[in-house]
């Protein structure tokens, strides 16, 4: 048998069959791509509030779909943990329980508010968070539990959120790798205090670059958006004129999304379930806790 056959592999010195297929992740629609020639055409780059068509299909369109009242576009899954915690009140010296398998935006959020990530070990078959471990990192000092749903699982947020209820903590999600996946028959996102996913392309709801914070607080919507938008929201309907005055002085930052990447966002979230269902039918674990 020859060297060359094709039942020996090319690294071994085998005839190479050529090189693999592109990625073709993300996928975008005929009418997505449209809609953005149509935005940058007209010149609209700039989103600065729901008074933008796009920014508040997006953000319309995000809430419905996680079951969330509050919806926040940012410019990245980053930003949007960072708005969490700034919506929140998570700050100086306050203590948050976290994994330390995880992606480095779910502990740097937390040290970019001046708050102290403390780690606790995760289950060793799916390498999330271990509830049972939590409690005996509980000090006087804790504000807050920072979960991390991880390669498509959702952690036991049933029993993260009974601790944390029974301690009066905070609960924060990090979805980023798993949108959509179901815990006790609800999306992942909806057990917290706020939650921040990302939407850049190498994620299941794929853009450019992008991120959302979802919440079910008004308050925890208006203080990240006034920190990480300026009083770019301040012309929205709904602005809390009357309570805003100590959030206006606070350090901003600026996490904005332009209306060309909330287009892609609001088109790519009416095919995510369909696409997960697909994600699920070829996978043995699927996303499913």
């Amino acid at each position: 048998m020859s060297l060359l056959s094709a039942d020996i592999l090319a690294l071994l010195g085998g005839e190479p069959v050529g090189a693999p297929p592109a990625d073709d992740h993300p996928r975008f629609s005929q009418q997505t791509l449209d809609r953005v020639v149509q935005v940058m055409q007209q010149r609209r780059t700039v989103g600065l509030n729901k008074n933008t068509p796009e920014v508040a299909e997006a953000e319309a369109a995000i809430a419905n779909w996680q079951g969330m009242e509050h919806c926040l576009l940012a410019s990245s899954g980053h930003a949007a943990l960072h708005d969490c915690l700034i919506g929140l009140e998570v700050s100086w010296g306050d203590e948050v329980i976290t994994t330390p398998f995880t992606w480095g935006a779910s502990i740097s959020c937390i040290l970019h508010n001046n708050a102290v990530p403390v780690f606790v070990d995760v289950c060793p078959d799916t390498g999330l968070l271990d509830p049972e471990k939590i409690e005996a990192a509980i000090t006087p000092r804790t504000k807050a539990i920072l979960a991390v749903h991880i390669f498509g699982q959702a952690a036991d947020m049933t029993a993260i959120r009974q601790i944390a209820d029974k301690h009066g903590l905070l609960v924060i999600e990090d979805g980023s790798q798993a949108h959509g996946a179901i815990h006790a028959g609800v999306k992942v996102g909806t057990f917290g205090d706020a939650a921040g996913f990302s939407c850049m392309g190498g994620k299941l709801l794929a853009t450019a670059e992008a991120g959302y914070m979802v919440t079910p607080h008004e308050d925890t919507y208006w203080k990240a958006a006034l920190c990480s938008q300026h009083m770019g929201r301040s012309p929205e309907a709904a602005f809390p004129h009357d309570r805003s005055g100590k959030w206006v002085d606070s350090l901003v930052y600026t996490c904005r999304l332009s209306p060309t990447v909330a287009v892609i966002l609001a088109q790519q979230v009416k095919k995510i379930d369909s696409e997960n269902r697909g994600r699920r039918d070829s996978s043995a674990g699927g996303c499913a806790v």
